[in-house]
């Protein structure tokens, strides 16, 4: 008895599946490729019209389109095409928590990494008021963008105080120290 394996549905044709005797029959063969050969042509068109899955492997021109089709606020056409990415993987989750917390954060990891968003009771702040603490990307250019984005996509009523950025610097510290003893005797 011949071992199960695993069909590539890709790269396989109905002569696969078959008994050993319809193996070798030319109509069958010829059926099998035909069939083949238009399974292909079907598969290869589904996966350019896969919009969601298929994003890892859209164009840099059709991510800008997918973009202007989700109305994504806060994507801009001269992003590196990774961003690009996760901001259209990401449009239609952050639609759906628009204005709140989780989707400010969910832009601030996008564009610059990592980030928390920190709300106005947690630093004694105004109330309605929030700062964003980070230390992924030290690119002004990169803050200044989320600072737009953020404006976008914020509940009307918060308020963004700050962005601010927390730098690891790390370096020798070398502390040193002197303990003297000095014994006084007066002698009369």
């Amino acid at each position: 008895m011949e071992a199960l394996k695993v069909i590539d549905i890709f790269n396989s044709h109905i002569v696969d599946v078959l008994p050993h005797k319809f193996k070798s029959d030319p109509e069958v063969l010829a059926l099998s490729y035909a069939v083949s050969t238009i399974l292909n042509k079907y598969f290869h068109s589904l996966s350019k019209s896969m919009v969601i899955s298929g994003i890892d492997n859209l164009s840099e021109e059709v991510l800008d389109l997918r973009a202007i089709e989700l109305d994504i606020p806060y994507y801009t056409s001269d992003m590196d095409i990774e961003t690009k990415r996760k901001l259209v993987k990401s449009a239609i989750a952050l639609y759906k928590k628009a204005g709140t917390k989780a989707s400010i954060r969910a832009v601030v990891q996008t564009v610059l990494g990592n980030g928390e968003v920190i709300e106005w009771d947690k630093f004694n702040g105004v109330p309605g008021s929030f700062k964003i603490v980070t230390s992924g990307s030290s690119d002004t250019e990169a803050l200044q963008e989320l600072t737009k984005i953020i404006k976008k996509i914020k509940n009307a009523s918060a308020t963004l105080i700050a962005v601010e950025r927390i730098i690891d610097i790390k370096a020798a510290v070398y502390i040193g120290g002197l303990v003297q003893s000095v014994t006084i005797q007066s002698v009369r």
